[in-house]
C-alpha cells in the first residue's frame, strides 16, 4: 500500500505500508515522479506505517529504476522520514550520508508534529538563501 500527495509546489508527502510486490512498485515509482514534476529542491515527509520488505519481484523493479530514482532523488533537498522502526530511521539517517544534497532526518511516528515543523523551518531557511531581484 502506498500514497503519494503533492502538498505544495515543492513538497510530496509519501505514505508506504506493508509489502510491495513489482506491480505496486512500478506504481509506487510511477506516481513518485508524476507527482514530483517540476520540484527543485523540495521537501518530502515520509510516513512508513507497517513496512515489510518488498517481494523479489518488487526489489528488481526498484533496482532496475535506481539511476531513475537516483535522479529522482535529486530534485529534493530535504526529506523527513517518520518510522517506528528503529532500523528504517537508522537506515535513513545512512541514506542522509550517501546522496549528497539529500539531508533526511528521521523521526519516530509519535514526532509528526516536529517532522512538520523541520520541513517548515528548512522551507523558510531556503527562501531566506534565495537571492532577489529587489530593483
Amino acid at each position: 500500500m502506498f500514497d503519494v500527495i503533492r502538498v505544495a509546489d515543492d513538497r510530496l508527502n509519501l505514505t508506504i505500508g506493508g509489502k510491495l510486490d513489482s506491480d505496486e512498485a512500478a506504481q509506487l515509482i510511477a506516481a513518485l515522479f508524476r507527482h514530483s514534476t517540476g520540484i527543485r529542491q523540495g521537501r518530502m515527509l515520509i510516513d512508513i506505517d507497517g513496512f515489510d520488505l518488498p517481494t523479489f519481484g518488487g526489489l528488481k523493479v526498484e533496482l532496475a529504476r535506481l539511476p531513475d530514482l537516483w535522479h529522482l532523488s535529486r530534485q529534493f533537498a530535504h526529506a523527513a522520514l517518520l518510522a517506528d522502526e528503529t532500523w528504517l530511521r537508522g537506515l535513513g539517517n545512512v541514506e542522509s550520508k550517501l546522496m549528497p544534497g539529500l539531508v533526511i532526518k528521521s523521526f519516530r511516528k509519535d514526532q509528526r508534529y516536529h517532522a512538520e515543523t523541520w520541513l517548515q523551518s528548512v522551507m523558510h531557511d531556503a527562501e531566506r538563501l534565495i537571492p532577489r531581484n529587489d530593483t
